[in-house]
């Protein structure tokens, strides 16, 4: 009868325990990926004599579909994990000729898959890796795109 109530307690307080885990690390996560933060990078166009392509990319963290969760964990010697998805909403997304000032909107599929998950989601977690440290978090991303008016 003990084991029950101690198993029932404990689940009881893992959501209060991961919901607060969520508010600490998304609150420090505003810090890290302050609203409107940019990226740039290049990528070169096989099909056009490897032409030269800047992209470039703004985007926020959007706290309110972040959550974390613990993970289940065999060891007893073992730190506690966290795995989560850390959504972004990419505010704006432009291809074109830097030296020439010759930007286009575009959508997600108009630029390589490497540049978001290499290049950009690289760029992400240099910026957070404290707290993936500190948090011994496992996150991927997800984006979410506003349209431009």
């Amino acid at each position: 009868m003990r084991q029950l109530i101690l198993q029932i307690l404990r689940e009881e307080t893992q959501p209060l325990h991961e919901d607060k885990i969520t508010q600490v690390v998304n609150s420090l996560l505003k810090k890290y990926i302050p609203d409107n933060s940019t990226f740039e990078t290049w990528f070169s166009t096989p099909y056009d004599d490897n032409e030269r392509v800047d992209v470039y990319i703004e985007y926020s963290f959007d706290e309110k579909d972040t959550y974390f969760w613990k993970t289940d964990m065999e060891e007893d010697d073992e730190p506690q994990r966290y795995e989560g998805t850390i959504y972004l909403l990419v505010n704006r997304l432009m291809i074109g000729d830097e030296d020439d000032d010759t930007w286009e909107s575009v959508n997600y599929h108009d630029v390589p898959d490497w540049v978001w998950s290499e290049d950009f989601e690289d760029s992400i977690r240099k910026k957070i890796r404290p707290l993936l440290k500190s948090f011994n978090l496992d996150v991927d991303f997800d984006y979410k795109f506003i349209k431009e008016k």
